[in-house]
């Protein structure tokens, strides 16, 4: 049973990108609240809002939630100020930061970003994506790509392999590394098959069997990863019908997918 009912104000809107590219808006509570002595509460995630409260809101508004004697926070509810900022709607329908729209997989989660270009999602992405063609992530390695990320070297996971050893080089990278690490990249190419590039995109509910449904289609047909974009061509799907398209069809429906498979294929090819 609730024992007290507490109003904050929010300060700002958040969000978390998570690893499989869930966005979690967080709101911002101005100054916080203390629960007890040892539980103060900065920030709380859109999921802890009840269903009739209203998403659309903006920084100035207020929140009302009750706190149970066992400290868990219930039934939010967002009361609107006469705030001038621009309101958001919480059931986000596109990216903050690339503005791709948002897929839902099943109703009420929350929205998926599959834009492998996003710049939100680009550590995360380009850790999985280099994993996935066997390149090694350990040590310095390691290093080198969030340092790539954190100094904006990259606008996309194609970029990793148009990089000079002196785009790589800083305080804590030394060039002989920076140069192992680019041959290392180099080794790859013109050895990746097309079910190691549709798995190292992550492309969201593309499964093992469909994934490797396309590798048996390129190895009868004798095709290369330069004929990657006969998949994007939808008389030539309907002529394997055997295949479950759905995924695919899905993640190849945003342009910058498109583009970078493109990319990818003809850097990974050579």
């Amino acid at each position: 049973m609730p024992i007290t009912t507490i109003t904050q104000e929010i300060a700002k809107i958040t969000y978390v990108y998570h690893a499989d590219g869930a966005i979690e808006p967080y709101l911002n509570l101005y100054p916080g609240i203390s629960l007890d002595e040892y539980t103060h509460v900065a920030k709380l995630s859109v999921l802890a809002l009840s269903e009739d409260s209203d998403f659309d809101i903006a920084a100035g508004d207020t929140v009302t939630f009750s706190v149970s004697r066992d400290n868990e926070l219930l039934a939010t509810v967002v009361n609107k100020s006469k705030s001038d900022n621009k309101r958001i709607n919480l059931k986000l329908d596109t990216c903050p930061v690339c503005g791709s729209k948002l897929v839902h997989f099943t109703d009420g989660d929350l929205g998926c970003c599959i834009n492998r270009s996003c710049n939100a999602q680009l550590y995360n992405n380009l850790i999985t994506f280099l994993a996935a063609l066997g390149i090694s992530l350990t040590g310095v390695n390691s290093h080198i790509v969030s340092s790539l990320v954190c100094r904006g070297k990259l606008a996309s996971l194609a970029d990793v392999f148009l990089l000079n050893y002196t785009d790589i080089v800083d305080g804590c990278i030394t060039v002989q590394e920076a140069r192992i690490f680019i041959q290392y990249l180099h080794s790859i190419r013109g050895h990746i098959s097309i079910d190691q590039l549709l798995t190292s995109l992550s492309i969201p509910e593309l499964d093992r069997d469909t994934v490797e449904a396309i590798r048996d289609l390129f190895i009868i047909n004798k095709f290369t990863l330069l004929d990657v974009n006969k998949l994007f061509d939808e008389k030539f799907r309907l002529e394997y019908k055997g295949i479950n398209w759905t995924a695919w069809e899905r993640f190849i429906s945003l342009e910058a997918n498109r583009n970078l498979i493109l990319r990818l294929s003809t850097i990974l090819y050579i």
